[in-house]
Parts: structure tokens; sequence; C-alpha cells
């Protein structure tokens, strides 16, 4: 489809510099909208950036251990489509 998307299922923001922040790598993107939820649907963290990269905060608090769900929007540059992906990541301390 003239992009790539991965996106990591388990974040462990400790501190350690090996998997502390969520982000989506990605190439041919133009677009990236991403949002993540606690189990009772709770915006967590929402970006429009690129790059954008969660730390397992809210309003910088540290979120609990737990199961999050991800709603993410990329729009292929090529032709401009939007593809959703939906699905959860895990967060460890």
């Amino acid at each position: 489809e003239g992009y790539s998307i991965v996106i990591p299922p388990l974040i462990t923001p400790n501190g350690d510099n090996t998997n502390d922040y969520f982000f989506v790598k990605h190439q041919g993107i133009s677009a990236l909208e991403m949002v993540i939820y606690d189990r009772w649907d709770l915006q967590m963290w929402q970006s429009s950036l690129l790059n954008g990269t969660w730390d397992g905060r809210n309003n910088g608090k540290e979120v609990p251990d737990g199961v999050y769900f991800y709603v993410i929007k990329a729009t292929n540059s090529k032709n401009n489509t939007t593809k959703e992906y939906q699905g959860y990541i895990t967060l460890i301390k």
C-alpha cells in the first residue's frame, strides 16, 4: 500500500532507556493521530504528531501497570487514504 507501520505491544516506562515510550514506527505516512484509553474508556493520552511518544503518564502522573487500548489513524502520503488501527498495549514498570 506504499507505507508501513509498526505498533509496539508493550512499554516499560521505568527509566532504563529500553521500551520506556510508546511510539509508532512508520514510513510513507503524512499524518498520524493516536489516542490511548484505560480500561474504563478514559483518555490517557493523545497526539497528532508524526513522532508523538507516550511516557506512561496522564496529566503528569504515572498510570498504573495494565492493559490500555489504542486507536491510531494513519494517512498514506502517496494516496492520502487513512486507515484506522485498534488494539491493546501492555504497560509494565
